[in-house]
């Protein structure tokens, strides 16, 4: 969705997002929130090389929330 000039997405009477960034139950952390904010705005600009940086912060940091376990660090560790 592109952001538009006037928009307030602080507004509390709009819903807040939900799907497979933040959960029905789960409130978005304020980083990820702004980091979410900036690659769109980033995007809309066509600042790829900041998309890009934007996303892997943003998917580093909600995999470190959820626990994901790199496979390639696992091995590392059990082969020592």
């Amino acid at each position: 969705m592109p952001v538009r000039e006037g928009d307030d997405h602080a507004d509390s009477r709009r819903p807040r997002p939900t799907g497979q960034s933040w959960g029905k139950d789960s409130t978005p952390d304020v980083v990820e929130a702004a980091l979410a904010d900036a690659l769109t705005k980033a995007s809309a600009a066509g600042e790829w090389t900041t998309v890009a940086q934007l996303a892997r912060e943003l998917e580093a940091r909600r995999e470190a929330r959820v626990g994901v376990v790199k496979l390639d660090t696992a091995r590392k560790r059990r082969e020592r």
